[in-house]
């Protein structure tokens, strides 16, 4: 029997020296050595972090630069300084498989020299170190500068932004040449559509020299630049940038302004409505009746005057360029969209000075023989008729808040809807709200009331009497309301709007009217649609559409 067993023991034996290797333990492959190079420190050069190792056998994790100096590490975009010294830390891992040794010769070499290293402890990672000698604080090898340049932009001052303060040189002066109009130009502003050649001389900071030609380099922008000796001055340098065409407005020059106006229409009093574009000002406005030609002045209309049939009149607008700005030596001028010419009769304009033009516009009303109306008291503004609605004397006003868009920008208003006689609601906004929110608009205006007759009155102008209440809930919930059947006075005339007046607890109140009514009398558009729902467009008159 023990022999029986031991001849299986024998046997077994021999089968287990008969398995392949592959069953066997699993044998380990090594990394011998690591080897990289890199671009060591150079004044005014970035940190290299573009190593690529020698063998596919590893990897690179990570490289960290480090200024000693400063105590900072740093980024691709950081640049090494003349007198600093650096060092830098490459880390590694083994590809699958493998491992790092250093068992059978010299392990880590960076640059062609040994090098530092640590290899963990599962010997999968490891990095090398090197310490660079501090950069020579006395040569300036490279110049790198980034320049930009935009139409309007001050010429010297955008040349002066490309040098920083960690740079190791400074701009000493520049020159710059407007090669589209051939002509020096080292001052003022850069033109729209122009090409420009500007050399810039620097000098090197106290302690720095330049590096002689030709281990001198430079750069803008990314693309080498002409670098030039000064036989007077060997140590400045010149660097030529070349910006344009140059696309873009001076936003200190107003090229064109559209004037609209509302045309002379027979038995119609004249409008005093003008908007303008581009930030420009109204500075005043005369109707005068002219020949048919236009060219003859024979009178200056009233404002109780309404235009007659088969006449023709002449609009002149006083445009004020924006402050701070100026109109450019030959600006594009429409009238209602038509473009005005210097020198015509009709439809021209004119310099009063480079802020301020005088823009006539001419136009004939429509013949007829129907005889003149009885002349009204005042005139009127708005582009439908207005008429006050009936509504009931009295009665209880339900608070809401609406949302209203005004030249594209949406804003949350207070409002108040009353119901008329036959059950219908409409939204009223109380006046003071809608002057702060139009004020600085094409339809800004001004609100005051006056305590003798208990009116409010209305003018176009800046809204410059405010009471504090402008913005805030003065009431909420339901709210008693009375009919205001006062006309409002507008441009000191009175009109029969439609509005109504809520007391508050400190013995004063509020009044509200229709959005549309304000529109129509003071000339802007509101409308609503499913998308915008009600929309505020201070540029257009009111059309009394949806």
């Amino acid at each position: 029997m023990k022999k029986r067993i031991l001849s299986i023991l024998l046997c077994a034996v021999l089968l287990l020296s008969l398995i392949p290797s592959a069953f066997a333990a699993k044998e380990m492959f090594f990394v011998y050595a690591v080897k990289v190079e890199i671009d060591e420190p150079s004044a005014g050069q970035h940190p290299d972090f573009t190593v690529t190792p020698h063998t596919t056998r590893y990897f690179i994790s990570k490289i960290i630069w480090h200024d000693i100096t400063d105590d900072v590490q740093l980024h691709a975009d950081d640049v090494f300084k003349p007198g600093h010294q650096y060092n830098v830390s490459i880390f590694f891992f083994a590809d699958d498989g493998l491992r790092f040794s250093d068992k059978n010769q010299s392990f880590a070499a960076l640059n062609g020299e040994e090098a530092e290293y640590t290899i963990d402890e599962d010997a999968t990672t490891c990095s090398i170190e090197k310490t660079f000698p501090p950069i020579d604080a006395t040569s300036i090898t490279s110049i790198e500068l980034t320049f930009g340049a935009k139409v309007g932009d001050d010429i010297e001052s955008s040349v002066k932004a490309a040098f920083t303060d960690d740079m190791p040189y400074v701009l000493d002066h520049i020159s710059c040449y407007n090669r589209t109009d051939g002509i020096s130009q080292n001052s003022g502003k850069f033109l729209s559509g122009k090409v420009y050649g500007i050399s810039a001389y620097i000098l090197p900071r106290d302690g720095y020299t330049f590096a002689q030609a030709p281990k001198l380099t430079a750069s803008v922008n990314g693309t080498n630049a002409e670098v030039n000796y000064v036989d007077s001055r060997p140590e400045m340098r010149t660097i030529v940038f070349k910006a344009g065409p140059l696309e873009g407005k001076d936003p200190d020059i107003v090229d064109s302004v559209n004037v609209t106006i509302e045309p002379a229409k027979t038995y119609e009093y004249h409008s005093y409505i003008v908007k303008l574009t581009n930030g420009c000002v109204v500075g005043g406005l005369t109707w005068k009746e002219t020949d048919q030609s236009g060219t003859m002045i024979l009178s200056e209309l009233n404002p109780d005057e309404y235009f007659m049939g088969g006449t023709t009149y002449a609009a002149f607008v006083t445009v004020n360029a924006p402050e701070g700005k100026k109109f450019s030596e030959m600006p594009t001028v429409k009238v209602n969209g038509v473009v005005c010419k210097q020198g015509t009769v009709r439809n021209t304009w004119s310099f009063n000075s480079d802020t301020q033009i005088v823009v006539k516009a001419v136009f004939d009303t429509d013949p007829t023989d129907e005889p003149a109306p009885d002349k009204e008291q005042g005139y009127s503004l708005q582009t439908q008729p207005v008429e006050r609605e009936e509504i009931p004397a009295s009665g209880t006003a339900y608070e809401n808040h609406q949302m209203i868009e005004i030249d594209g920008a949406k804003t949350e208003v207070q409002t108040y809807m009353i119901k008329d006689k036959n059950g219908n609601g409409t939204n009223y906004i109380r006046l003071r709200d809608l002057a702060s929110l139009l004020n600085g608009t094409y339809a800004q205006f001004d609100v005051d009331y006056e305590q003798g007759v208990g009116t409010n009155c209305i003018t176009r102008a800046a809204y410059d009497h405010p009471n504090g209440t402008e913005g805030t809930i003065p009431f909420t919930g339901e709210q008693p309301y009375k009919v205001n059947l006062a006309d409002t006075r507008i441009d000191g005339f009175p009109k029969p709007l439609t509005s109504f007046f809520i007391n508050d607890s400190n013995g004063g109140g509020h009044t509200y009217f229709k959005l549309r009514d304000l529109g129509n009398v003071l000339g802007f558009n509101v409308g609503w649609t499913s998308e915008r729902g009600v929309f505020i467009e201070t540029d257009q008159l009111y059309t009394a559409a949806d």
